[in-house]
């Protein structure tokens, strides 16, 4: 046969529709198994590891499954019944074509199109995971990112198509002879083609992995993957497959055992559990049959590890606000929960000699983990100027924030209760709570008794419209009103700060607030100061030795004399950072030890300084400050007093503290919850019902977890959180807007 010679169709018969099942199901199945194998880590219980493999693999090879048969079926829709066995032998003959060997007319031909691909290829790969990058970068809707990838990911595509045909034209406009005409040919071609093809892909992911995970796009990416590699094993099929007697029955044992697995696998706590704690296809999979058995419409499903105790009745789900003492059980906890009398705020008596209506400042640093602080034992000199208060001032070596974002946090701080417990609404702006009136904010507290309250501080966050300036006389945000992620903050914030410390008054309590945002991503370098690195961890470095220095200046003019004799320094962090440990730099979706563990120093006149150990948290700042101020605690708060750990230098080892988060992705949403009590961590997601257990102790990366492993103190902790979720509000108007688009407020 010559390259000119008519082509046959494959002699041996072969079904096209279990060609395209038993490639589709296979390139799905290395592309979920590779997903679960970087993203979830060898994890002590071996068989629940297995399993959530097993379950990975099963959710990806059906979906490459159900991708390659509908590219069959729309083949043959489009051209006609039998299109995709026409297409296959020609391919076929294509790749088997003679025609005098190396250099043959045949051969160039085919040589000519696989360069071509191969360039649209190169082209298409990367700039499909860049053009991801740049929409998660710039875009926080959760459907914009979606919709814009995806036609991104179409036009990288069609630029890739136009590549092909420029390449092939010219190629085929200048014959190739002699070495090159061997270099050129077919197989090399081939060989160096796919070396260079999963470089590229291999690079772009390593450069677009951030900004993917942080929009929640790694289903995306792995649908996308899956369907190049759908047409990649269908290639590979058809070239190598026809002498093969491929029959129906294999591709729907394929396809049956996808489902099978999926379903089974996906009602086994501990698979499920590992699955649904990443962002991956598969758990998109499993929420999605959770989803799909929630019969009564409360947002909820009951099988697959749905939640809903009540499938027909919609009052009663994990969403519902639990009502103590009314016989039943609300929220689906496990039984009806008891009246509880309202937490102890344990004020502690004032030191002798204690100032009048003291004067308090509060200086807050967006995003610092604590083991980044020298004063916490980081190696690198990132924070002299907080290193020195410390030196002088009660450290409390474990405080935990109530929740991962600012959104999530500061609430808590102004209120002194956990976030789902204020009166909130949504913006529409992912977890963005808006305090209502209701609230009692402890600058209002602080007002009534005849503070002056002034705020400055540096994001959008803190519009007024957030309600988060209720009690204060002066709110500034004009620091933050542009685009803070991109700009350096802290030289205005720090001016404006020391303009209002030295116009505060003489004869009258005062209160002032100054927020910083530099070290939150992007990390920027800042002029005048010293480079650790162009790392990312260096930079983060950096901004923070900056934003200690601007801050530092603040502190010091503070407690200026005569004003340091009356002046409580309150320095604190609203969460950390995740730096790879479980999530980019940026990205702030889980309630591990990195986005929790903050710094916080308080400085009083006459306290000896101290090192406080024992846990305690940013709830407890409230409390703190009324009972510091001589006032009487408001009765609203969940936290704790911090004066007897700062008179006694040690705190209560019994302490349990809770935190919060919601958010909503392209492909999912979550609600986590989570207890940190007696060196033992549990997450909860209210939604989906995946479990994550930590003991801190012997695991402090928080890798190995331990859910259902049968210790008696999982039972403890596990019972911590259900009291919580028992008196809190599970799922609010807020998270309920998250989760459900256009469900009911649930008050």
């Amino acid at each position: 046969m010559t390259g000119d010679s008519p082509v046959p169709a494959p002699s041996v018969r072969v079904s096209t529709a279990a060609v395209a099942v038993l490639s589709g199901g296979a390139a799905g199945g290395i592309v979920g198994l590779t997903a679960y194998l970087l993203e979830v880590r060898a994890l002590g219980r071996t068989a629940a590891w297995l399993g959530g493999l097993a379950l990975a693999a099963c959710a990806d090879g059906l979906v490459g499954a159900l991708l390659s048969s509908v590219g069959h079926w729309l083949l043959d829709l489009a051209f006609g019944a039998g299109s995709s066995r026409r297409a296959a032998g020609a391919l076929v003959a294509w790749v088997r074509g003679s025609g005098g060997g190396v250099g043959a007319p045949a051969d160039r031909e085919r040589s000519s199109w696989l360069i071509a691909s191969l360039a649209g290829g190169a082209v298409a790969v990367p700039l499909s995971f860049l053009s991801v990058r740049w929409v998660a970068t710039r875009f926080h809707a959760p459907e914009y990112v979606a919709a814009l990838a995806i036609g991104f990911t179409l036009a990288s595509l069609a630029a890739a198509a136009l590549l092909t045909a420029g390449v092939r034209r010219a190629l085929r406009a200048r014959p190739h002879r002699g070495r090159l005409a061997r270099a050129l040919s077919f197989a090399n071609v081939l060989a160096l083609g796919c070396a260079l093809i999963l470089a590229a892909a291999v690079g772009a992911w390593w450069r677009a992995r951030p900004a993917i995970v942080g929009a929640g796009a790694e289903p995306l990416v792995e649908i996308t993957v899956t369907g190049a590699l759908v047409l990649v094993f269908a290639v590979l099929a058809a070239a190598f497959a026809p002498g093969w007697p491929v029959r129906r029955w294999p591709g729907l044992i394929v396809l049956g055992l996808c489902v099978v697995g999926l379903a089974g696998l996906g009602s086994l706590a501990g698979p499920r559990s590992l699955v649904l704690s990443e962002r991956l296809l598969g758990a998109a999979m499993v929420a999605a049959l959770q989803g799909a058995s929630d019969v009564d419409g409360d947002g909820h499903g009951s099988l697959f590890g749905g939640r809903d105790c009540a499938p027909w009745d919609a009052t009663i789900s994990p969403s519902a606000r639990e009502v103590p003492a009314n016989g039943r059980d609300d929220n689906c906890s496990g039984g009806d929960a008891a009246r509880r009398a309202p937490p102890d705020p344990r004020f502690g008596p004032l030191p002798a000699a204690w100032p009048t209506r003291p004067d308090f400042v509060l200086v807050s640093i967006d995003t610092l983990r604590a083991d980044h602080v020298s004063a916490y034992g980081y190696s690198r000199q990132t924070t002299p100027h907080i290193d020195r208060l410390a030196a002088r001032s009660t450290t409390f070596l474990t405080a935990l924030a109530p929740g991962p974002r600012t959104a999530a946090s500061v609430p808590s701080v102004l209120t002194g209760r956990s976030l789902h417990r204020n009166d909130l609404r949504r913006t529409g702006e992912g977890d963005l709570a808006l305090l209502l009136p209701e609230n009692v904010l402890f600058a209002e507290a602080l007002q009534e008794h005849g503070y002056l309250t002034q705020a400055i501080l540096s994001h959008r966050l803190f519009d007024p419209a957030s309600g988060w300036s209720q009690g204060f006389a002066s709110w500034d945000w004009s620091p933050g009103e542009g685009d803070a992620n991109s700009a350096i903050t802290g030289p205005l914030v720090t001016q404006k700060a020391l303009l209002a410390l030295a116009a505060r008054p003489v004869d009258r309590p005062y209160l002032l607030w100054v927020h910083y945002y530099d070290p939150h991503a992007r990390y920027l370098p800042h002029p005048g100061f010293p480079s650790f690195g162009p790392d990312p961890v260096s930079l983060y470095d950096g901004e923070i030795l900056a934003t200690d220095t601007y801050a530092g200046k603040v502190i010091e003019e503070a407690l200026r004399p005569p004003f340091d004799r009356r002046t409580v320094l309150i320095v604190f962090f609203d969460h950390g950072e995740g730096l790879g440990e479980h999530c980019p730099p940026g990205v702030h979706h889980g309630l591990f030890r990195e986005m929790l563990h903050v710094p916080l120093i308080v400085h009083a006149p006459g306290i000896e300084p101290s090192r406080v150990k024992e846990p305690v948290g940013l709830v407890d700042l409230y409390p703190t400050i009324l009972n510091l101020a001589g006032l009487p605690p408001t009765g609203t708060t969940t936290g704790r007093s911090l004066l007897p750990a700062m008179m006694a230098g040690r705190g209560d080892p019994e302490r349990a503290l809770f935190h919060e988060l919601a958010w909503s992705q392209p492909f999912r949403a979550r609600s986590w919850v989570g207890v940190t009590w007696r060196g033992h961590r549990e997450l909860r997601d209210l939604i989906t019902g995946s479990r994550l257990v930590f003991d801190l102790a012997s695991d402090p990366a928080e890798r190995n977890n331990l859910g259902d492993s049968g210790a008696a103190w999982e039972a403890d902790i596990a019972a911590a959180l259900d009291a919580f979720i028992d008196t809190t509000v599970a799922v609010t108007p807020m998270m309920q807007s998250l989760v459900w688009p256009g469900g009911s407020a649930v008050r």
